[in-house]
């Protein structure tokens, strides 16, 4: 299992949560929260594998990040395909 310690530098880590999930208005709002993060590549990371699909997080909407969530599925059944 990796470790997330990363997640105690992230930029949002005092923020009110329903930010990254309300309206547009407030996803410009988590967008610009995201810009000055430290740790969106681990984050945008944690919400692929994890599947994590709503609200914004890494700086990306739900639709932005959608073509990484289908990559990172095919990719997956492909490797349970050669697994099996």
């Amino acid at each position: 299992m990796k470790s997330l310690d990363w997640m105690d530098r992230m930029a949002c880590r005092d923020e009110d949560p329903e930010v990254f999930f309300d309206d547009a208005r407030s996803f410009a709002d988590a967008k610009a929260i995201c810009a000055r993060c430290p740790v969106t590549t681990e984050c945008l990371n944690y919400v692929i594998t994890a599947d994590i699909r709503h609200g914004v997080a890494a700086g990306m909407s739900e639709a932005e990040r959608f073509p990484l969530h289908a990559a990172h599925a095919h990719r997956l059944t492909r490797a349970l395909g050669r697994a099996s």
